[in-house]
Protein backbone atom coordinates (compact mmCIF):
# COMPACT_ATOMS: atom_id res chain seq x y z
CA UNK A 1 0.00 0.00 0.00
CA UNK A 2 3.18 2.37 0.94
CA UNK A 3 4.47 1.54 -2.31
CA UNK A 4 0.93 1.91 -4.70
CA UNK A 5 1.14 5.58 -2.27
CA UNK A 6 4.80 6.65 -3.38
CA UNK A 7 3.97 5.17 -7.31
CA UNK A 8 0.80 7.98 -7.19
CA UNK A 9 2.68 10.79 -5.63
CA UNK A 10 4.93 10.65 -7.92
CA UNK A 11 2.93 10.46 -10.81
CA UNK A 12 0.00 12.68 -9.89
CA UNK A 13 1.71 15.87 -11.85
CA UNK A 14 3.03 13.88 -15.06
CA UNK A 15 -0.37 12.40 -15.28
CA UNK A 16 -1.84 15.77 -14.90
CA UNK A 17 0.35 17.26 -17.27
CA UNK A 18 -1.11 14.60 -20.08
CA UNK A 19 -4.66 15.61 -19.37
CA UNK A 20 -3.89 19.08 -19.94
CA UNK A 21 -1.52 17.97 -23.34
CA UNK A 22 -4.88 16.03 -24.50
CA UNK A 23 -7.21 18.87 -23.93
CA UNK A 24 -5.09 21.32 -26.41
CA UNK A 25 -6.51 19.32 -29.50
CA UNK A 26 -9.79 18.70 -31.21
CA UNK A 27 -11.90 16.60 -29.35
CA UNK A 28 -11.49 19.47 -26.08
CA UNK A 29 -9.91 21.97 -28.49
CA UNK A 30 -8.44 24.51 -25.86
CA UNK A 31 -5.50 25.32 -27.84
CA UNK A 32 -3.89 27.85 -25.27
CA UNK A 33 -3.16 25.04 -23.04
CA UNK A 34 -0.63 23.96 -25.99
CA UNK A 35 1.65 27.26 -24.73
CA UNK A 36 1.90 25.36 -21.55
CA UNK A 37 2.68 21.74 -22.04
CA UNK A 38 6.34 21.64 -22.85
CA UNK A 39 6.49 23.63 -19.52
CA UNK A 40 4.78 21.45 -17.78
CA UNK A 41 6.32 18.20 -18.83
CA UNK A 42 9.31 20.09 -17.90
CA UNK A 43 8.22 20.63 -14.41
CA UNK A 44 6.50 17.02 -14.26
CA UNK A 45 10.29 15.62 -14.98
CA UNK A 46 12.34 17.79 -12.55
CA UNK A 47 9.98 17.30 -9.43
CA UNK A 48 10.43 13.47 -9.71
CA UNK A 49 13.56 11.12 -8.75
CA UNK A 50 13.76 10.15 -12.61
CA UNK A 51 13.58 12.68 -15.34
CA UNK A 52 12.92 10.23 -18.33
CA UNK A 53 10.41 8.47 -16.23
CA UNK A 54 8.34 11.15 -15.21
CA UNK A 55 8.43 12.10 -18.85
CA UNK A 56 6.93 9.07 -19.90
CA UNK A 57 4.44 8.78 -17.74
CA UNK A 58 3.39 12.71 -19.34
CA UNK A 59 3.58 11.13 -22.61
CA UNK A 60 1.66 8.05 -21.91
CA UNK A 61 -1.44 9.86 -20.19
CA UNK A 62 -1.24 12.63 -23.28
CA UNK A 63 -1.59 10.17 -25.85
CA UNK A 64 -3.58 7.89 -24.75
CA UNK A 65 -6.47 10.94 -24.11
CA UNK A 66 -5.65 11.98 -27.82
CA UNK A 67 -5.47 8.36 -29.72
CA UNK A 68 -8.50 7.36 -27.30
CA UNK A 69 -10.45 7.07 -30.68
CA UNK A 70 -8.27 3.88 -32.00
CA UNK A 71 -10.98 2.24 -29.27
CA UNK A 72 -13.75 2.50 -31.45
CA UNK A 73 -11.99 0.27 -34.34
CA UNK A 74 -14.56 -2.40 -34.42
CA UNK A 75 -12.05 -5.41 -33.60
CA UNK A 76 -11.98 -5.25 -29.81
CA UNK A 77 -8.46 -7.11 -29.40
CA UNK A 78 -6.60 -5.29 -31.73
CA UNK A 79 -8.20 -1.63 -30.79
CA UNK A 80 -6.71 -2.12 -27.09
CA UNK A 81 -4.06 -3.33 -28.41
CA UNK A 82 -2.92 -0.56 -30.66
CA UNK A 83 -3.97 1.74 -28.43
CA UNK A 84 -1.92 0.87 -25.54
CA UNK A 85 0.98 0.22 -27.90
CA UNK A 86 1.16 3.55 -30.36
CA UNK A 87 0.69 5.37 -27.18
CA UNK A 88 3.30 3.75 -25.13
CA UNK A 89 5.56 4.43 -28.37
CA UNK A 90 5.29 7.89 -29.29
CA UNK A 91 5.46 8.22 -25.32
CA UNK A 92 9.19 7.78 -25.54
CA UNK A 93 9.88 11.34 -27.33
CA UNK A 94 8.66 13.56 -24.85
CA UNK A 95 10.54 11.55 -22.54
CA UNK A 96 13.43 11.77 -24.27
CA UNK A 97 12.93 15.21 -24.99
CA UNK A 98 12.52 16.00 -20.82
CA UNK A 99 15.46 14.01 -20.13
CA UNK A 100 18.08 15.11 -22.71
CA UNK A 101 16.99 19.22 -21.23
CA UNK A 102 17.33 18.44 -17.58
CA UNK A 103 20.77 17.32 -18.71
CA UNK A 104 22.00 20.25 -20.39
CA UNK A 105 21.72 22.37 -17.28
CA UNK A 106 25.12 22.75 -15.60
CA UNK A 107 25.27 20.12 -12.57
CA UNK A 108 28.12 21.35 -10.44
CA UNK A 109 25.85 24.34 -8.92
CA UNK A 110 23.80 21.93 -6.69
CA UNK A 111 20.25 21.78 -5.84
CA UNK A 112 17.39 20.59 -7.87
CA UNK A 113 16.86 21.04 -11.66
CA UNK A 114 14.65 24.49 -12.11
CA UNK A 115 16.94 26.05 -9.15
CA UNK A 116 19.72 25.66 -11.14
CA UNK A 117 18.10 26.86 -14.42
CA UNK A 118 17.04 30.19 -12.08
CA UNK A 119 20.75 30.78 -11.22
CA UNK A 120 21.50 30.88 -14.84
CA UNK A 121 22.51 34.22 -16.68
CA UNK A 122 19.31 35.31 -18.80
CA UNK A 123 21.47 34.64 -21.96
CA UNK A 124 21.97 31.14 -21.07
CA UNK A 125 18.73 30.51 -19.97
CA UNK A 126 17.23 32.10 -23.57
CA UNK A 127 19.58 29.59 -25.24
CA UNK A 128 18.32 26.87 -23.02
CA UNK A 129 15.21 27.45 -24.22
CA UNK A 130 15.97 28.18 -27.50
CA UNK A 131 18.12 24.54 -27.55
CA UNK A 132 14.78 22.62 -25.49
CA UNK A 133 12.68 24.02 -28.77
CA UNK A 134 15.08 22.55 -31.34
CA UNK A 135 14.95 18.96 -29.84
CA UNK A 136 11.27 19.60 -29.83
CA UNK A 137 10.99 19.91 -33.13
CA UNK A 138 13.46 18.00 -34.25
CA UNK A 139 12.24 15.10 -32.07
CA UNK A 140 8.94 15.47 -33.91
CA UNK A 141 10.11 15.28 -37.27
CA UNK A 142 11.81 12.10 -36.09
CA UNK A 143 8.74 10.29 -34.59
CA UNK A 144 6.89 11.89 -38.37
CA UNK A 145 9.43 9.81 -40.75
CA UNK A 146 10.98 7.04 -38.39
CA UNK A 147 9.27 3.54 -39.10
CA UNK A 148 7.11 4.52 -41.84
CA UNK A 149 5.77 7.42 -39.67
CA UNK A 150 3.27 9.04 -37.13
CA UNK A 151 2.34 12.33 -38.21
CA UNK A 152 -0.32 12.91 -35.69
CA UNK A 153 -0.78 15.90 -33.36
CA UNK A 154 2.68 17.42 -33.94
CA UNK A 155 2.25 20.32 -30.94
CA UNK A 156 1.86 23.51 -33.72
CA UNK A 157 -1.37 21.43 -34.85
CA UNK A 158 -3.12 22.39 -32.26
CA UNK A 159 -3.28 26.08 -33.65
CA UNK A 160 -4.81 25.06 -36.83
CA UNK A 161 -7.47 27.86 -36.21
CA UNK A 162 -5.10 30.64 -35.62
CA UNK A 163 -5.34 31.40 -38.98
CA UNK A 164 -2.29 34.50 -39.38
CA UNK A 165 0.08 32.11 -37.12
CA UNK A 166 -0.29 29.52 -38.72
CA UNK A 167 0.91 31.19 -42.29
CA UNK A 168 4.42 30.07 -41.12
CA UNK A 169 3.83 26.91 -42.60
CA UNK A 170 4.62 27.84 -46.18
CA UNK A 171 7.60 28.78 -45.03
CA UNK A 172 8.88 25.84 -42.28
CA UNK A 173 5.98 23.19 -42.13
CA UNK A 174 4.23 22.90 -38.66
CA UNK A 175 7.26 22.60 -37.74
CA UNK A 176 8.03 25.99 -36.95
CA UNK A 177 4.38 26.58 -35.18
CA UNK A 178 6.08 23.73 -32.80
CA UNK A 179 9.45 25.46 -32.44
CA UNK A 180 7.34 29.05 -31.57
CA UNK A 181 5.25 27.05 -29.06
CA UNK A 182 8.12 24.95 -27.29
CA UNK A 183 10.35 28.63 -27.11
CA UNK A 184 7.73 30.57 -25.57
CA UNK A 185 6.62 27.64 -23.07
CA UNK A 186 10.46 27.25 -21.79
CA UNK A 187 11.07 30.63 -21.08
CA UNK A 188 8.18 30.99 -19.41
CA UNK A 189 9.20 27.98 -17.01
CA UNK A 190 12.63 30.17 -16.98
CA UNK A 191 10.87 32.86 -15.89
CA UNK A 192 9.17 30.54 -12.94
CA UNK A 193 12.66 29.46 -12.10
CA UNK A 194 13.57 33.19 -11.41
CA UNK A 195 10.86 34.37 -9.51
CA UNK A 196 11.20 31.16 -7.27
CA UNK A 197 14.58 31.80 -6.66
CA UNK A 198 14.19 35.97 -5.96
CA UNK A 199 10.24 36.45 -5.33
CA UNK A 200 10.88 39.81 -5.18
CA UNK A 201 12.39 40.75 -8.82
CA UNK A 202 10.77 42.97 -10.92
CA UNK A 203 10.01 42.21 -14.38
CA UNK A 204 11.12 38.92 -14.60
CA UNK A 205 8.15 37.52 -17.16
CA UNK A 206 8.41 40.39 -19.38
CA UNK A 207 12.20 39.85 -19.66
CA UNK A 208 12.31 35.91 -19.89
CA UNK A 209 9.23 35.55 -22.66
CA UNK A 210 10.07 39.39 -24.35
CA UNK A 211 11.95 37.37 -27.44
CA UNK A 212 9.66 34.50 -28.04
CA UNK A 213 6.80 37.15 -27.53
CA UNK A 214 8.12 38.91 -30.35
CA UNK A 215 9.08 36.61 -32.29
CA UNK A 216 4.79 34.93 -32.21
CA UNK A 217 3.58 38.77 -32.91
CA UNK A 218 5.71 38.83 -36.01
CA UNK A 219 4.86 35.89 -37.49
CA UNK A 220 0.97 36.92 -36.25
CA UNK A 221 1.30 39.96 -38.27
CA UNK A 222 3.42 38.80 -40.95
CA UNK A 223 0.55 36.41 -41.32
CA UNK A 224 -2.03 38.98 -41.12
CA UNK A 225 -0.44 40.59 -43.93
CA UNK A 226 -0.20 37.36 -46.24
CA UNK A 227 -3.80 36.25 -46.23
CA UNK A 228 -4.75 40.69 -47.06
CA UNK A 229 -2.16 40.40 -50.14
CA UNK A 230 -3.41 37.19 -51.14
CA UNK A 231 -4.57 36.33 -54.69
CA UNK A 232 -7.30 38.95 -55.99
CA UNK A 233 -8.80 36.98 -58.52
CA UNK A 234 -10.07 33.42 -58.55
CA UNK A 235 -11.61 30.75 -60.59
CA UNK A 236 -14.40 28.37 -59.62
CA UNK A 237 -14.68 25.03 -59.14
CA UNK A 238 -18.07 23.20 -57.88
CA UNK A 239 -17.93 19.44 -57.15
CA UNK A 240 -20.42 17.50 -55.48
CA UNK A 241 -19.06 15.80 -52.43
CA UNK A 242 -20.98 12.30 -51.04
CA UNK A 243 -20.37 11.07 -47.55
CA UNK A 244 -22.50 8.05 -47.58
CA UNK A 245 -21.19 7.30 -43.27
CA UNK A 246 -21.43 3.26 -43.87
CA UNK A 247 -20.26 1.67 -40.66
CA UNK A 248 -17.29 -0.15 -41.08
CA UNK A 249 -18.88 -4.06 -40.34
CA UNK A 250 -21.31 -3.60 -43.15
CA UNK A 251 -17.75 -2.38 -45.82
CA UNK A 252 -16.41 -5.51 -44.45
CA UNK A 253 -19.55 -7.80 -45.01
CA UNK A 254 -19.95 -8.40 -49.10
CA UNK A 255 -23.65 -9.21 -48.28
CA UNK A 256 -24.57 -5.33 -48.12
CA UNK A 257 -22.63 -4.68 -51.41
CA UNK A 258 -25.73 -3.75 -53.13
CA UNK A 259 -27.10 -1.85 -50.25
CA UNK A 260 -24.05 0.30 -50.09
CA UNK A 261 -23.84 0.77 -53.75
CA UNK A 262 -27.36 2.08 -53.53
CA UNK A 263 -27.05 4.21 -50.99
CA UNK A 264 -23.90 6.18 -53.08
CA UNK A 265 -26.38 5.82 -56.02
CA UNK A 266 -29.42 8.10 -54.68
CA UNK A 267 -27.07 10.70 -52.83
CA UNK A 268 -25.62 10.83 -56.81
CA UNK A 269 -28.76 11.75 -58.08
CA UNK A 270 -29.60 14.32 -55.16
CA UNK A 271 -25.96 15.75 -55.94
CA UNK A 272 -26.72 16.03 -59.81
CA UNK A 273 -29.41 18.45 -58.99
CA UNK A 274 -27.06 20.96 -57.85
CA UNK A 275 -25.00 20.68 -61.39
CA UNK A 276 -21.84 20.36 -59.97
CA UNK A 277 -18.88 19.97 -62.36
CA UNK A 278 -17.82 16.51 -60.89
CA UNK A 279 -19.38 14.02 -58.26
CA UNK A 280 -16.84 12.93 -56.23
CA UNK A 281 -17.46 9.11 -53.29
CA UNK A 282 -14.81 8.74 -50.49
CA UNK A 283 -12.22 6.16 -50.05
CA UNK A 284 -13.16 2.23 -50.38
CA UNK A 285 -16.85 3.52 -51.56
CA UNK A 286 -17.23 1.58 -55.15
CA UNK A 287 -17.86 -2.18 -53.50
CA UNK A 288 -17.96 -5.30 -56.15
CA UNK A 289 -20.96 -5.00 -57.79
CA UNK A 290 -22.58 -6.44 -60.85
CA UNK A 291 -23.09 -5.53 -64.35
CA UNK A 292 -26.74 -4.06 -64.15
CA UNK A 293 -25.20 -2.05 -61.38
CA UNK A 294 -22.76 -0.73 -63.30
CA UNK A 295 -24.98 0.11 -66.15
CA UNK A 296 -27.07 2.17 -64.08
CA UNK A 297 -24.26 3.86 -62.72
CA UNK A 298 -23.23 4.93 -66.49
CA UNK A 299 -26.57 5.87 -66.88
CA UNK A 300 -26.83 8.70 -63.91
CA UNK A 301 -23.44 10.15 -64.87
CA UNK A 302 -24.75 10.22 -68.59
CA UNK A 303 -27.65 11.91 -67.18
CA UNK A 304 -26.05 14.38 -65.32
CA UNK A 305 -22.87 14.75 -67.56
CA UNK A 306 -20.33 14.80 -65.19
CA UNK A 307 -17.30 12.91 -64.39
CA UNK A 308 -17.23 10.51 -60.83
CA UNK A 309 -13.85 10.46 -58.84
CA UNK A 310 -14.24 7.66 -56.00
CA UNK A 311 -11.92 4.87 -54.25
CA UNK A 312 -12.09 1.45 -55.06
CA UNK A 313 -9.84 -1.35 -54.69
CA UNK A 314 -7.35 -2.06 -57.83
CA UNK A 315 -4.87 -5.22 -58.75
CA UNK A 316 -2.73 -6.27 -61.41
CA UNK A 317 -0.14 -9.40 -61.53
CA UNK A 318 3.32 -9.32 -61.92
CA UNK A 319 5.24 -12.00 -62.90
CA UNK A 320 2.52 -14.63 -61.79
CA UNK A 321 2.18 -13.02 -58.61
CA UNK A 322 -1.51 -10.73 -57.55
CA UNK A 323 -1.09 -7.44 -56.20
CA UNK A 324 -3.71 -5.14 -54.48
CA UNK A 325 -3.82 -1.75 -54.35
CA UNK A 326 -5.81 1.12 -52.62
CA UNK A 327 -6.78 2.96 -55.26
CA UNK A 328 -8.47 6.44 -56.42
CA UNK A 329 -10.13 6.48 -59.85
CA UNK A 330 -11.89 9.14 -62.26
CA UNK A 331 -14.43 7.83 -64.97
CA UNK A 332 -16.11 10.10 -67.70
CA UNK A 333 -19.22 10.71 -68.43
CA UNK A 334 -19.50 6.72 -70.50
CA UNK A 335 -17.79 5.09 -66.95
CA UNK A 336 -14.26 4.67 -68.82
CA UNK A 337 -11.38 5.36 -66.61
CA UNK A 338 -9.26 8.93 -67.13
CA UNK A 339 -7.22 8.80 -64.69
CA UNK A 340 -5.97 6.86 -61.71
CA UNK A 341 -3.65 7.13 -58.25
CA UNK A 342 -2.78 4.05 -56.29
CA UNK A 343 -2.40 4.98 -52.27
CA UNK A 344 1.33 4.97 -51.31
CA UNK A 345 1.52 5.52 -47.90
CA UNK A 346 -0.05 2.40 -46.13
CA UNK A 347 -1.76 2.32 -42.81
CA UNK A 348 0.54 -0.49 -40.68
CA UNK A 349 -1.92 -3.65 -39.33
CA UNK A 350 -4.73 -1.91 -41.61
CA UNK A 351 -3.76 -2.49 -44.95
CA UNK A 352 -0.36 -4.29 -44.46
CA UNK A 353 1.05 -6.74 -41.74
CA UNK A 354 4.91 -5.87 -41.30
CA UNK A 355 6.85 -9.18 -41.27
CA UNK A 356 4.37 -11.73 -42.33
CA UNK A 357 6.29 -13.74 -44.27
CA UNK A 358 8.51 -14.26 -41.44
CA UNK A 359 5.60 -13.62 -38.67
CA UNK A 360 2.04 -14.89 -39.72
CA UNK A 361 0.47 -15.01 -36.41
CA UNK A 362 0.31 -11.27 -36.77
CA UNK A 363 -2.15 -11.43 -39.37
CA UNK A 364 -4.53 -12.32 -36.71
CA UNK A 365 -4.05 -9.09 -34.48
CA UNK A 366 -5.72 -7.25 -37.52
CA UNK A 367 -8.93 -7.13 -38.87
CA UNK A 368 -7.63 -7.65 -42.68
CA UNK A 369 -7.14 -10.73 -44.51
CA UNK A 370 -4.19 -9.53 -46.64
CA UNK A 371 -2.59 -6.39 -47.20
CA UNK A 372 -2.15 -4.33 -50.22
CA UNK A 373 0.97 -3.01 -52.12
CA UNK A 374 2.36 0.41 -52.63
CA UNK A 375 1.44 2.33 -55.74
CA UNK A 376 4.53 3.60 -57.09
CA UNK A 377 3.79 7.49 -57.99
CA UNK A 378 1.81 10.88 -57.60
CA UNK A 379 -1.55 11.28 -59.85
CA UNK A 380 -3.28 13.79 -61.23
CA UNK A 381 -7.27 13.70 -61.93
CA UNK A 382 -7.81 16.27 -64.93
CA UNK A 383 -11.65 18.23 -64.47
CA UNK A 384 -13.23 20.25 -66.34
CA UNK A 385 -16.12 23.45 -66.01
CA UNK A 386 -16.53 24.84 -68.69
CA UNK A 387 -13.95 25.94 -70.97
CA UNK A 388 -11.49 25.55 -67.71
CA UNK A 389 -9.44 23.08 -66.77
CA UNK A 390 -8.43 22.03 -63.33
CA UNK A 391 -5.97 19.67 -62.24
CA UNK A 392 -6.55 17.69 -58.67
CA UNK A 393 -3.56 15.67 -57.43
CA UNK A 394 -5.14 13.08 -55.60
CA UNK A 395 -4.47 11.80 -51.84
CA UNK A 396 -5.63 8.55 -50.13
CA UNK A 397 -6.62 8.07 -46.11
CA UNK A 398 -3.91 9.58 -43.71
CA UNK A 399 -2.08 10.80 -46.81
CA UNK A 400 -2.58 14.12 -46.57
CA UNK A 401 -0.97 14.09 -42.66
CA UNK A 402 1.94 13.49 -44.62
CA UNK A 403 3.79 16.43 -45.42
CA UNK A 404 6.40 15.53 -47.26
CA UNK A 405 4.29 13.19 -49.53
CA UNK A 406 1.43 15.91 -49.71
CA UNK A 407 4.65 18.66 -51.22
CA UNK A 408 5.87 15.97 -53.83
CA UNK A 409 2.51 14.93 -55.35
CA UNK A 410 1.94 19.17 -56.35
CA UNK A 411 3.12 19.46 -59.70
CA UNK A 412 3.42 23.30 -61.37
CA UNK A 413 -0.43 22.46 -63.07
CA UNK A 414 -2.01 21.37 -59.65
CA UNK A 415 -4.86 23.71 -58.85
CA UNK A 416 -5.91 21.91 -55.90
CA UNK A 417 -5.40 18.47 -53.56
CA UNK A 418 -8.19 16.27 -53.18
CA UNK A 419 -8.32 13.56 -50.27
CA UNK A 420 -10.39 10.97 -50.11
CA UNK A 421 -10.45 9.07 -46.53
CA UNK A 422 -12.61 6.42 -44.66
CA UNK A 423 -12.94 7.15 -41.35
CA UNK A 424 -15.22 4.95 -40.53
CA UNK A 425 -13.19 3.00 -38.62
CA UNK A 426 -13.26 5.40 -36.08
CA UNK A 427 -17.06 6.09 -35.12
CA UNK A 428 -18.02 9.26 -34.24
CA UNK A 429 -15.25 10.13 -32.29
CA UNK A 430 -12.43 13.05 -32.27
CA UNK A 431 -9.90 11.28 -34.88
CA UNK A 432 -12.08 13.33 -38.16
CA UNK A 433 -11.05 17.05 -36.20
CA UNK A 434 -7.47 15.85 -35.60
CA UNK A 435 -7.10 14.21 -39.00
CA UNK A 436 -8.39 17.53 -40.85
CA UNK A 437 -6.62 20.04 -38.25
CA UNK A 438 -3.25 17.95 -39.58
CA UNK A 439 -4.30 18.16 -43.17
CA UNK A 440 -5.25 21.49 -42.99
CA UNK A 441 -1.64 22.60 -42.93
CA UNK A 442 -0.86 20.76 -46.32
CA UNK A 443 -2.88 23.94 -47.99
CA UNK A 444 -0.82 26.46 -46.11
CA UNK A 445 2.40 24.42 -46.55
CA UNK A 446 1.59 24.50 -50.50
CA UNK A 447 -0.25 27.07 -51.03
CA UNK A 448 -2.84 24.71 -52.90
CA UNK A 449 -7.13 24.25 -51.43
CA UNK A 450 -7.84 20.96 -50.30
CA UNK A 451 -10.73 18.72 -50.52
CA UNK A 452 -11.53 16.14 -48.40
CA UNK A 453 -14.13 13.63 -49.03
CA UNK A 454 -15.16 11.62 -46.22
CA UNK A 455 -16.92 8.24 -45.47
CA UNK A 456 -18.43 9.83 -42.25
CA UNK A 457 -16.79 13.22 -41.24
CA UNK A 458 -14.98 15.78 -42.09
CA UNK A 459 -15.65 16.27 -45.70
CA UNK A 460 -15.26 20.13 -46.01
CA UNK A 461 -12.46 22.30 -48.41
CA UNK A 462 -10.56 24.37 -46.96
CA UNK A 463 -8.78 27.42 -48.90
CA UNK A 464 -4.74 27.67 -49.79
CA UNK A 465 -4.57 29.99 -46.65
CA UNK A 466 -5.74 27.07 -44.44
CA UNK A 467 -9.23 28.19 -43.85
CA UNK A 468 -11.59 25.87 -43.42
CA UNK A 469 -14.23 27.08 -46.02
CA UNK A 470 -17.06 24.60 -45.89
CA UNK A 471 -17.72 21.97 -43.78
CA UNK A 472 -20.81 19.39 -44.44
CA UNK A 473 -23.39 19.06 -41.43
CA UNK A 474 -26.39 17.82 -41.22
CA UNK A 475 -29.40 19.70 -39.52
CA UNK A 476 -28.29 18.83 -36.09
CA UNK A 477 -24.63 20.21 -36.65
CA UNK A 478 -23.17 16.52 -36.49
CA UNK A 479 -20.57 16.36 -39.30
CA UNK A 480 -21.30 12.34 -39.46
CA UNK A 481 -24.25 11.53 -41.20
CA UNK A 482 -24.99 11.18 -44.38
CA UNK A 483 -25.37 13.74 -46.97
CA UNK A 484 -23.94 16.34 -49.90
CA UNK A 485 -21.62 19.00 -49.44
CA UNK A 486 -21.27 21.20 -53.07
CA UNK A 487 -17.94 22.62 -52.71
CA UNK A 488 -17.22 25.77 -54.75
CA UNK A 489 -14.13 25.99 -54.37
CA UNK A 490 -12.17 29.70 -54.91
CA UNK A 491 -8.69 28.49 -56.97
CA UNK A 492 -6.87 31.33 -57.03
CA UNK A 493 -5.82 32.52 -60.42
CA UNK A 494 -3.03 32.45 -61.68
CA UNK A 495 -1.62 29.04 -59.93
CA UNK A 496 0.21 30.12 -56.71
CA UNK A 497 4.37 29.75 -56.90
CA UNK A 498 5.92 27.63 -54.97
CA UNK A 499 6.70 28.21 -51.64
CA UNK A 500 10.07 28.16 -49.64
CA UNK A 501 8.76 25.22 -48.00
CA UNK A 502 7.56 23.55 -51.07
CA UNK A 503 10.97 24.25 -52.58
CA UNK A 504 13.28 23.29 -49.34
CA UNK A 505 10.86 21.09 -47.63
CA UNK A 506 11.81 20.26 -44.02
CA UNK A 507 14.45 22.53 -43.90
CA UNK A 508 14.17 23.64 -40.00
CA UNK A 509 12.94 20.22 -38.93
CA UNK A 510 16.01 18.53 -40.27
CA UNK A 511 18.34 21.48 -39.04
CA UNK A 512 17.11 21.50 -35.88
CA UNK A 513 17.70 17.65 -35.36
CA UNK A 514 21.37 18.38 -36.27
CA UNK A 515 21.30 21.31 -33.69
CA UNK A 516 19.62 19.17 -30.89
CA UNK A 517 21.34 16.55 -31.41
CA UNK A 518 25.17 18.50 -31.03
CA UNK A 519 23.41 20.63 -28.62
CA UNK A 520 22.44 17.37 -26.44
CA UNK A 521 25.99 15.85 -27.72
CA UNK A 522 28.54 18.91 -26.33
CA UNK A 523 26.70 19.94 -22.93
CA UNK A 524 26.30 15.77 -22.32
CA UNK A 525 29.90 15.40 -23.33
CA UNK A 526 30.97 18.39 -20.80
CA UNK A 527 29.13 17.33 -17.75
CA UNK A 528 30.74 14.00 -18.30
CA UNK A 529 34.44 15.82 -18.49
CA UNK A 530 33.35 18.05 -15.10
Amino acid sequence: MQRFASILKAAWLPLLTGAVWTLAFPGAEVAGLAWLVPALVLFAAQAGARPFVAGYWAGLAGWLGMLHWLLFIPFPAGAVGGWFCLSAYVALYPALWAWLCWRTLPAESGGTTLQRLGRLPWARRQAWALGCAALWTGLELVQNRLMSGFPWNNLGVSQFRLTPLIQLAAITGVGGVTFLIVWFSTCLLGAMAVLLREPGKRRTLSGEILLPLLAVVAVYVGGMETIRTGASEHRTLKLALVQPSIPQLLIWDPAESTNRFHALLELTRAALTNQPDAVVWPEASLPSISREDYLELVGVLREGGVPLLFGADDGDSVDGVERYFNAAFMVNTNGRPIASYRKRQLVIFGEYIPLERWLPFMKWLTPIGSGFASGDGPGAFPIHAGEEMFTASPLICFEDMFAPLARGSVAKETDFLLNLTNDGWFGESSEQWQQAASALFRAVENRRPLVRCTNNGLTCWIDEFGRLRQILRDELGSIYAPGILLAELEIPRPVATPTFYQTNGDWLGWSCVGLGAAWALFCGGWRFRR
